[in-house]
């Protein structure tokens, strides 16, 4: 007999803490009024999603202050069980030349290759998480 599966909503606190625990992301915003979903690898800094960046899209969006988002998940395929987690929030845009960039410039270490020399920062607005697990 299969056991019935349920869904918990998580509480801010424990969203937060799945998210530092994972390094890769999926990071929503619009560019040209087109949505955009893009992996990114990122850290935790408080209440701050923070992602290396270069030029582009994610750049622009986050220059003129745009809402992202960033999702993340981890899932057991095989047992069908699994977490999700979303932070919302306006983006803003650090520079190397900013004198408070230090800690953002120096993680997370890209992963993809080219010059990342901005930081994408995403304030968690909003938090929401759910698990579907199975008792």
């Amino acid at each position: 007999m299969d056991v019935q599966a349920y869904t918990e909503v998580l509480g801010r606190e424990e969203c937060l803490r799945l998210l530092a625990a994972v390094p890769v992301g999926w990071l929503a915003y619009c560019d040209g009024g087109d949505p955009e979903v893009v992996p990114v690898n990122f850290v935790l800094d408080g209440d701050e999603v923070v992602v290396r960046s270069g030029y582009g899209g994610k750049l622009a969006a986050a220059a003129r202050g745009a809402v992202m988002a960033l999702a993340v998940s981890e899932l057991d395929t095989s047992a069908r069980t699994g977490w999700s987690v979303v932070v919302r929030g306006p983006a803003r845009l650090v520079e190397d030349t900013d004198p408070d960039a230090g800690a953002w410039l120096a993680a997370p270490s890209p992963w993809a290759p080219g010059e990342k020399e901005f930081a994408v920062v995403v304030r968690a607005a909003e938090v929401t998480g759910r698990r579907l697990a199975r008792p």
